[in-house]
C-alpha cells in the first residue's frame, strides 16, 4: 500500500516539474498559438467587367434631381410656315384706274389709319334688314370651307382720326391652323372671264380684294385680310401692274388661292360701297 502511494505522489511531482521545465525552455509564439485568432484566407482580386452599382448614397450627396425647361409662351406672330406650290396669277383691265400713291389711299391698307381692340361680343350678331343674296361668304375663305371662332373684335378710325362708333366692330381676328390655305371668299358676282375679284393691294403679309373692277371702294364689296403668307407670285404680279399705272390688276376667282395662314388668326373687314361694316352679321357674310 505504501509503494502506491509513492508512485502516485512521485507522478504528479514529476509531471509538475516537466510543465516548470517547458515553461521556461519554448519559445513564446508556440506557447501562444491557441490564444491568436485565426488569420483570414487571402482573396484572389477580381477586376469587375463593368461599373459596379452602388447599394447606398455616400453621407451628405444630394439627390439629383430632373431639370424641367417649361416651353416658351408664344408672343406676337407666329413663324410663317413653307408656302404651297406656287401658283400663276391672271389680270384684268382696270374700269377707273388710281394712280395715287399708297400713303394717300387709306382705303386700300387698314394699317395706315388704324384700328383699337374693343371689347364686344365674340359671336355672330343676327341684324334686321334685307341682305344680299351674292354676298361673298367668310366661311369660303378656308378651304374647304369651315365656320371660324372669332377670337378677337377691333373698331377702325376714321378719316378724322376719331373711332368709327358704328357698327360697334368692323374688324375681327378668325382663328386659324397655321400654314392652312386661305382662299378668295365666293359670292355670286363675276367681274369678266369668270373672275369674281380684282386685287387693290397685295403685300407679304395681307391682301385687299374688291368685287368690282373700279380702282376703288365707292362701289360694290371690298374685303381686307391680313396675317397671311401671301403667294409671293401674286405680290410680284401686283407690283408690277401697280408700277405700270394700274390699268390692269390681278383678277382672281372664288376659291382661288391667296396664301397660307402665317399663325392662329387673319384679321378680317369687309366694306360695302364704301362704309365698313360688321363682319359678325350672321345674315350678311356667314349664311354658308
Amino acid at each position: 500500500m505504501v509503494n502506491i502511494r509513492f508512485r502516485i505522489v512521485a507522478s504528479l511531482v514529476l509531471s509538475f516539474v516537466l510543465v516548470v521545465f517547458l515553461s521556461s525552455t519554448l519559445p513564446e509564439e508556440i506557447l501562444n498559438l491557441t490564444a491568436k485568432s485565426p488569420q483570414p484566407t487571402a482573396r484572389i482580386a477580381v477586376t469587375p467587367t463593368s461599373t459596379p452599382v452602388p447599394t447606398s448614397r455616400p453621407a451628405n450627396t444630394p439627390i439629383p434631381v430632373p431639370i424641367f425647361t417649361p416651353k416658351p409662351i408664344p408672343t406676337g406672330t407666329p413663324t410663317p410656315l413653307p408656302l404651297p406650290p406656287n401658283h400663276q396669277y391672271s389680270s384684268i383691265s382696270v374700269i377707273r384706274a388710281n394712280t395715287e400713291t399708297m400713303q394717300n389711299r387709306v382705303d386700300l391698307d387698314m394699317d395706315i389709319r388704324g384700328y383699337r381692340l374693343v371689347d364686344q361680343s365674340k359671336q355672330l350678331v343676327s341684324y334686321s334688314g334685307d341682305s344680299d343674296p351674292k354676298a361673298p361668304q367668310f366661311s369660303s375663305l378656308f378651304s374647304p370651307p369651315r365656320d371660324a371662332a372669332i377670337i378677337a373684335t377691333y373698331e377702325n378710325y376714321n378719316e378724322n382720326g376719331a373711332l368709327n362708333q358704328s357698327p360697334a366692330v368692323t374688324l375681327i381676328d378668325l382663328q386659324t391652323t397655321p400654314g392652312e390655305n386661305i382662299v378668295v371668299p365666293n359670292s355670286g358676282y363675276d367681274i369678266g372671264s369668270g373672275f369674281q375679284v380684282m386685287v387693290l393691294y397685295a403685300a407679304d403679309n395681307k391682301v385687299t380684294l374688291k368685287y368690282t373692277r373700279e380702282d376703288d371702294v365707292i362701289s360694290g364689296y371690298a374685303i381686307y385680310i391680313e396675317n397671311l403668307n401671301i403667294n409671293p407670285n401674286l405680290v410680284r404680279l401686283y407690283d408690277q401692274l401697280n408700277n405700270q399705272g394700274r390699268t390692269s390688276l390681278p383678277a382672281l376667282k372664288g376659291g382661288e388661292l391667296l396664301g397660307t395662314a402665317a399663325g392662329n388668326w387673319i384679321r378680317v373687314a369687309i366694306r360695302d360701297t364704301g362704309s365698313l361694316m360688321d363682319p359678325r352679321s350672321k345674315k350678311d357674310w356667314w349664311r354658308n
